[in-house]
């Protein structure tokens, strides 16, 4: 597969990402599924990554449209003209079809090998990221514990830990309390870690203590599910445990991180219904915490999540004009996401995972000010290239 083809495929994963998400939680009363940790902005310093990803606070609405050029549409054609030899099969690769069992079990083989390497590693991110690509739940959690071992002062290793013990779910021992504890004094300021506190006391009957971590989480003043940090620390993993380019590396990494970045919302969904219809405190304390998950959200699936439950929660209250109002607004957001697989969006995704720099530089971005403004500036970065070089658009992209 030439890497072309997996550059403008990038885009396509992105897209396939979110539509499912969507597509599977469209609804607000659907039950949102058991993932395995969660994470959002980020204060723990990523020492690792390329300068400029350093650690840094959310602090405003990050839901700017992007406007596109009525132009953008003969840039793409003078950029498809002149890489006409390399594009046209591309639809032909997208609609071959391919043997799913044999794929599956290709990808089974991979993530094994990955997982083995790093597993024999004396490095807590290698760890880590072994710790996710195992399929067992004990095998899981030794892993994960050795990496706390090593490194016990990690916040986005932590919350790792905490989510695969949950998910856990009492198929294998370990110390849910203690990881806790840890979690909230290294991310105290984080309301996504007040959040799980909050749904974790609930779950054990501590209604009272629940309801103190979730004012808690209304109140702090910073929003992180460690998107980013997932993406980062999956992609140095890869380039220790194996031979990929960094492309492939990069498709990969944000696979993994949408698989595991959106935590369970059903407890939460589950105890704010049912809290906050008898009780003005528990309602006050819900939507402080969903509004601010959701203006501070790095990503636009987990912004649309948190205002789904916030207009589930509405209309269990019976406030259906401000249910109403919602929808409209979670519309709008989807309405300006508006991301697809073909022109100028096409190239701005290619560009993306191209080389580390631009990469790197574009999760600077999103985790500062938001998916909808970094990957407008993509656009933008993508609309002046093709203006000006067009020919080194093509040639960085190793299109043949």
């Amino acid at each position: 597969m030439n890497r072309l083809r997996v550059l403008l495929s990038a885009g396509i994963v992105l897209v396939a990402v979110v539509a499912l998400y969507l597509v599977l939680h469209g609804d607000s009363k659907t039950d949102l599924s058991q993932s395995e940790t969660v994470s959002d902005t980020v204060r723990v310093p990523l020492e690792s990554a390329p300068e400029g990803l350093a650690s840094v606070s959310l602090q405003t609405d990050r839901s700017a449209p992007v406007e596109l050029a009525e132009a953008d549409e003969a840039l793409v054609a003078r950029f498809d003209q002149l890489c006409e030899s390399s594009l046209a099969n591309f639809q032909d690769y997208i609609d071959e079809p391919y043997d799913t069992e044999q794929a599956i079990a290709e990808g089974q083989e991979h993530r094994t090998a990955i997982k083995n390497r790093l597993a024999q590693s004396d490095v807590a991110e290698h760890l880590h990221v072994a710790a996710l690509y195992s399929d067992d739940s004990a095998e899981r959690l030794e892993l994960i514990s050795k990496a706390i071992e090593l490194d016990p002062t990690d916040a986005h290793l932590m919350w790792t830990a905490t989510g695969l013990c949950i998910n856990a779910k009492g198929a294998a021992d370990c110390p849910l309390d203690d990881w806790m504890k840890s979690l909230a004094k290294l991310d105290g300021q984080n309301t996504q870690t007040w959040m799980l506190v909050s749904t974790q006391r609930y779950k054990a009957g501590d209604s009272e203590g629940a309801l103190d971590a979730l004012q808690v989480a209304g109140s702090v003043q910073e929003t992180s599910l460690f998107w980013t940090e997932t993406i980062t620390t999956v992609e140095r993993g890869l380039a220790s445990a194996s031979d990929m380019s960094f492309p492939y590396r990069a498709v990969e990494a944000i696979g993994v991180a949408a698989a595991i970045a959106i935590p369970s919302f059903s407890t939460l969904s589950e105890m704010c219904r049912t809290e906050s219809t008898p009780n003005s405190d528990w309602a006050s304390a819900c939507t402080a915490y969903m509004s601010r998950a959701a203006s501070q959200a790095e990503t636009e699936i987990s912004a649309l999540v948190a205002m789904g439950l916030h207009k589930q929660m509405l209309e269990d209250l019976g406030d259906h004009e401000a249910a109403a109002t919602l929808e409209r607004q979670m519309q709008a957001r989807r309405r300006r996401y508006q991301v697809d697989g073909t022109g100028i969006q096409r190239i701005a995704d290619a560009l993306i995972i191209a080389n580390p720099t631009t990469f790197y530089e574009y999760l600077t971005d999103l985790k500062s000010d938001g998916e909808i403004a970094a990957r407008g500036r993509m656009i933008d970065i993508a609309r002046q290239r093709l203006e000006a070089e067009p020919d080194q658009v093509c040639a960085e992209l190793q299109i043949e």
